[in-house]
């Protein structure tokens, strides 16, 4: 339904035979780093209007269309096999693995930005990831760090938190003090 920009820029990085073509590769990178980094609130405002017309006209045309059956089986083996979702970020398949807006680990691996810089070069940074997770585009080695830099700039954690911490039963369960932890952030 929606266009994959993360995987036709990885089909040109991987090239027709699936091997990673650092021609495409650098002249993609090339082109990227001649425009203006932006950020990730930037892309993601830039984007979402356009999805949310997408999303109320598929609604409108097909809203109710009927697109399965569903057994007791299914709903006591949690849904398993119940096509009932829209999923855009990654699909798990039991004979093909994982893809991440369409890319497997190993394309992940050749098309997303490093800590080097260079895709390929190394285990693709979490915060490339997090981007094309979000955006489903391969991000440029800046806008990746200036995501990290946002999210380093974000992780002071409210004064009232470790006390809060400090003071739960040191028995409670992780979960559970993770969860107060984080409901404690929310202070502004």
């Amino acid at each position: 339904m929606f266009a994959n920009s993360a995987k036709s820029i990885a089909k040109k990085a991987l090239g027709s035979n699936g091997k990673f073509n650092l021609v495409a590769s650098v002249a993609s990178a090339s082109s990227a780093s001649s425009r203006s980094v932006t950020t990730l609130t930037e892309t993601l405002m830039a984007q979402v209007p356009e999805k949310q017309k997408k999303i109320a006209a598929l609604k409108k045309e097909h809203g109710k269309k009927v697109i399965g059956e569903v057994t007791i089986d299914q709903c006591i083996g949690g849904a398993r096999g119940v096509k009932c979702m829209l999923w855009e970020t990654s699909n798990l398949d039991s004979e093909e693995g994982i893809r991440f807006r369409g890319l497997t680990i190993p394309d992940c691996q050749k098309v997303l930005p490093t800590y080097s810089g260079v895709a390929g070069d190394g285990e693709p940074l979490l915060e490339s990831l997090i981007w094309l997770l979000l955006t489903s585009e391969v991000p440029t080695k800046e806008q990746v760090d200036t995501l990290t830099a946002e999210l380093h700039a974000r992780s002071e954690l409210p004064p009232n938190v470790i006390p809060l911490l400090n003071s739960l039963p040191k028995d409670m369960h992780p979960m559970t003090q993770f969860t107060i932890g984080l409901n404690a952030c929310q202070v502004d």
